[in-house]
């Protein structure tokens, strides 16, 4: 029988065999020994070529040939992949008492074969047994008998213990325990060698069926009996196997989260460390993967005194060297990042032919650097450049402000605008690489093969700039800076430097401001003006902004008072003529006094933009008198609105700002212009949080202060919208906020970003904040703010996979949540904590954690956070296997949730109710379960809810036999799992393709 007569036979027979027997899917892959995923990806990747023991067996199983299918005994499942678990036709079948467990254990390891009782008498009670020992076994056997001998039990499996020569052998039918399906997984896993995408299928699928180490919750002479090793020795085997396939296919991710567990149940096994390593570094996180490196090496020496290997060694050397080729998301957007093109634009005609001549340099990938004076116009150059062109770039524009030159604002990080781009790209949080060597690997391998225009505007040096240029041509950037950047040159970039604009350009300039008619009525005036401002386009714009404002002042008279106001400035051109400083003491001169006041503080932000409330309350004014003197402001070219209600100012608009400032206005003003901004992104920025996750347990403020515009936001996505535009300049505060020593409103809006962060994947911006937030709460000896800041830099160090790194700083917020006798908080991190150690292979720990959680919530009154402690607990229970107790927790949970009208609460609830029933062969509470989560967590914008829960949604359905809705319902989640970067992708991938396949046969 080949391998079309197989899937053939597959699809005639299942939905018969299911009609005729009442078995669910499930029941009818475990009967065939290995999962339906498992037979498809053998189809897939055996290509015609299934061995014919494979053949035999699939055959066999599915009633396709002798012994045909028997579904009136009822099905015995043992599972020892993880905790011991015994299931009836899916029903839960407890084992009492530790000894007879521990036998079962033992017989079942070593199932249909013969176990001494010399050999159990040693298990159960080692060098010193009771006299009555072999009539206790006797007695033990007995009572496993009556779970397990047909019609000794209601339901009872197909399974019997025999008396053996000398012991004991447990006689179940083949399939019937779980490491027979795993040790089957393998063999075909064998036969598939060499082929790596069916390999890994296969190999995925068998290590899928472990839950933990080989019977975790075990006697610990059970877990170090040979067999067990030996169980164990195999999956390890495999996993290594699996490795070395999926990074062969570059599924770096993939490989994370197999290997991620199991590192941490053999923290010194080198082989398994060192494919971590790679992964790690294909998946982007090569710092993660040196700390990792590191901390292996120094717990070799101190444990077993020994250095590393030359496989680890040889792994680390490659992730040093960066050969290692990173996972490369698709580009599914088309960014337009370039700012608003230039009005009045005049000449430059020579310097745009040179970057025209830029995009015909196949030589080389184009760039060009820009560069003059401050104040030449070589930000306006650029833009409209790029503007003209930007139809040659079909895949998109990206522009970034490096903040090279420019007082009160530091130079940005190449890592910074990486980040930037990346998300530009739709790199979704779980994908974006936390090293700097796997940004730019990653940003050069989305951009090879594609034409994208890149924009740097105002760079400091070459350094800044080379990490951000693309690896190979079809892109074009353009750099500019008022250095020459002769390292870039020296690379290949042309060159345009830029001088004061020529005097033909110049009257054009004048020309298109003020009017053909005027100009040449007074040709020897625009002379001199063209002169005064040394052909300056920000001084002439300035200039013919004041000449446009009084349209009847002759420009005569505006030429004489340049003329007379001459004199040495340091932001001189060093051309002949009027010093910057003081065209802008012209302009600055002529505005009213709450505009001139606007303009001296507006360098007080060092973020990117400031917004109409933000100004409001640096002035102390309200909103609507606030608006007339930006507009003022912006008619007087003093700055820029780049949207509506957001003002940008120029570089050497914002050091003569900071000047006037310090003439003019006192610093050490209690209540004065910046504790005012603070106040303001602080109230705003807590609202937001509160609206976004109104169960999260606020922080008390300070009152806000006399003058300070809180912005008022309504609803989920105002809050949303509201943060996603001021994240930068939320983030440059905190910043500005511990600079300038107010340490309070540093760790508190700190606190503010945790939830936004953490959602967007932002993590290695949460963790800076967070670090931020930490020191400022030590330096005023705030308990409560060192807690927090604790609490937020763990959440980023869990989704960055250092796990190590959060349970210490989980540790060390309990630990300051105890000290204050706060329960709320105390329990919060027991939650969190819970997690971590369940991830990091100590489930007992969690389950301790959670039970503790919910007694202090109990404690405190807290029916909310009762009902959240109670849902993890259940959720964790379901991951042990333990469906019952899980559904009966998380049913208690929701009813809390329900009275509480917590929808975010009740979703969680309903989706591992979900899962429980559908592990239990319930498919259709399964199914009515995940459909009311899904549609609580689209309610609640909770992308990260609607992924998974539509994933299990379609599981359920395919339980059931229903592939179109199944289809439907993985169709819906996977392109948010694949935005999320969730490992489940794969997975509803392989299923969706597993069912076109079967529609084809």
């Amino acid at each position: 029988m080949g391998r079309d007569e197989i899937a053939a036979a597959l699809a005639a027979s299942l939905p018969a065999l299911r009609r005729q027997a009442g078995w669910t899917q499930q029941q009818l892959a475990e009967r065939a020994q290995v999962s339906i995923r498992t037979i498809r990806a053998i189809e897939r990747g055996a290509a015609g070529r299934l061995h014919a023991t494979t053949v035999d067996r699939l055959a066999t199983a599915l009633g396709l040939r002798e012994p045909a299918l028997q579904p009136g005994r009822g099905g015995l499942r043992i599972e020892l992949l993880g905790p011991l678990r015994v299931r009836q036709d899916g029903a839960a079948v407890d084992v009492p008492a530790r000894l007879p467990r521990t036998l079962l254990g033992l017989l079942a390891l070593r199932a249909r074969q013969p176990v001494l009782r010399e050999e159990i008498v040693d298990l159960l009670w080692g060098a010193n047994p009771p006299r009555s020992c072999l009539n206790l076994v006797h007695g033990y056997v007995g009572r496993l008998r009556l779970l397990l001998e047909p019609g000794r039990a209601p339901h009872a499996p197909a399974a019997t213990i025999l008396a053996a020569t000398g012991g004991y052998l447990l006689d179940v039918p083949t399939g019937a325990i779980d490491l027979d399906d795993f040790d089957a997984a393998l063999a075909d896993a064998d036969r598939d060698a060499g082929d790596p995408s069916g390999e890994a299928a296969l190999l995925a699928a068998a290590l899928g069926r472990w839950r933990g180490p080989v019977l975790a919750d075990a006697e610990p002479r059970l877990r170090a009996h040979p067999a067990a090793v030996a169980a164990g020795q195999r999956r390890l085997t495999a996993a290594l196997r699996y490795a070395d396939a999926a990074l062969a296919l570059g599924h770096h991710h993939d490989v994370v989260t197999m290997l991620h567990p199991l590192t941490y149940e053999e923290p010194l096994h080198e082989s398994l460390h060192a494919r971590l390593l790679l992964a790690l570094a294909g998946a982007g996180q090569q710092a993660t993967a040196l700390d990792r490196y590191a901390q292996l090496c120094a717990r070799l020496r101190d444990e077993l005194g020994v250095d590393p290997g030359p496989e680890l060694t040889s792994a680390n050397l490659k992730v040093l060297r960066q050969q290692v080729t990173p996972d490369v998301p698709a580009l599914p957007v088309r960014p337009a990042q370039l700012p608003r093109a230039v009005a009045g634009f005049a000449g430059r005609r020579a310097d745009l032919a040179r970057l025209d001549r830029m995009l015909s340099n196949e030589q080389a990938p184009p760039a060009c650097v820009v560069s003059g004076p401050p104040g030449v116009g070589k930000s306006a150059l650029a833009a409209h450049w790029a503007h003209r062109v930007r139809d040659r770039f079909p895949d998109g524009q990206l522009f970034v402000d490096l903040q090279g030159f420019g007082p009160g604002r530091d130079p940005l990080l190449p890592t910074e605008v990486l980040r930037q781009f990346l998300e530009a790209l739709d790199v979704p949080g779980r994908r974006m690489p936390t090293s700097a060597n796997g940004k730019i690997g990653l940003y050069r391998s989305l951009l090879a093969d594609r034409r994208m225009l890149i924009v740097l505007d105002n760079a400091r040096d070459a350094d800044q700039v080379r990490p951000l240029l693309p690896g190979g041509p079809g892109n074009a950037v353009v750099v500019t800076s008022r250095s020459q950047l002769p390292g870039l040159v020296a690379d290949g970039a042309c060159p345009v430097t830029l001088d004061s604009l020529p005097s033909a350009d110049a009257r054009q300039l004048l020309d298109q401001r003020l009017g053909p008619a005027r100009t040449a009525a007074e040709p020897t005036a625009v002379t001199d003006i063209i002169d005064s401002c040394a052909g300056l386009p920000l001084a002439l714009a300035i200039v013919t902004a004041r000449a446009a404002s009084y349209a009847r002042f002759p420009l005569a008279a505006l030429a004489e008072e340049l003329s007379r106001q001459r004199g040495l400035d340091p932001f001189d051109t060093g051309e002949t003529g009027i010093g910057i400083r003081t065209i802008f003491s012209w302009s600055y001169d002529s505005l009213r006094p709450p505009a001139a006041r606007m303009f001296r503080l507006f360098s007080l932000h060092r973020g990117p933009d400031l917004t109409v409330p933000m100004a409001a309350s640096i002035l102390g004014a309200t909103v609507d008198r606030v608006r007339p003197w930006l507009v003022e402001l912006a008619r007087a070219h003093l700055i820029t609105e780049t949207a509506p209600g957001r003002y940008r100012m120029h570089d050497l608009l914002r050091a003569y700002s900071e000047e006037c400032a310090a003439d003019t206005d006192p610093s050490d003003e209690p209540a004065g212009p910046l504790p005012r901004l603070l106040d303001h992104a602080l109230h705003t920025a807590w609202a937001a949080a509160r609206i976004i996750n109104p169960h999260r347990d606020p922080i008390e403020l300070t009152p806000v202060r006399d003058g300070v515009t809180v912005q008022r936001l309504t609803d989920h996505d105002t809050a949303l919208s509201w943060f996603g535009t001021e994240r930068a300049n939320l983030l440059a505060l905190v910043r500005h906020a511990a600079d300038s020593g107010f340490h309070q409103h540093a760790w508190q809006l700190a606190w503010t970003l945790i939830d936004n962060l953490d959602r967007h994947g932002l993590w290695a911006e949460l963790t800076e904040v967070q670090t931020i937030g930490l020191r400022s709460a030590r330096r005023v000896g705030d308990t409560l703010g060192q807690a927090h800041a604790h609490y937020g830099a763990a959440r980023a160090a869990v989704q960055l996979g250092r796990h190590d790194d959060a349970e210490w700083r989980y540790r060390a917020a309990l630990a300051f949540f105890e000290s204050m006798a706060d329960r709320a908080g105390e329990a919060r991190v027991r939650i969190d904590l819970a997690w971590v150690l369940y991830r990091i292979g100590v489930p007992g720990q969690a389950v301790l954690e959670l039970d503790r959680a919910f007694e202090l919530y109990r404690a405190a009154h807290r029916r909310d956070g009762q009902a959240r402690a109670i849902n993890n607990l259940g959720w964790v229970h379901e991951q042990l296997g333990n469906h019952r107790r899980a559904i009966v927790h998380c049913g208690m949970a929701l009813r809390l949730h329900q009275e509480l009208d917590n929808a975010h609460g009740q979703a969680s609830a309903l989706d591992t109710l979900g899962l429980a029933h559908h592990r239990l062969g319930d498919q259709r509470r399964a199914v009515a379960y995940h459909e009311q989560a899904l549609e609580l967590f689209r309610l609640d914008g909770d992308r990260y809810g609607e992924a998974g829960t539509g994933a299990r949604l379609g599981d359920a359905y395919h339980a059931v036999g229903d592939d179109e809705r199944a289809e439907q319902a993985w169709r819906a989640a996977l392109p948010l799992l694949d935005e999320l970067g969730l490992p489940d992708a794969a997975r509803v991938r392989a299923e969706l393709a597993g069912i076109a396949h079967t529609d084809a046969a």
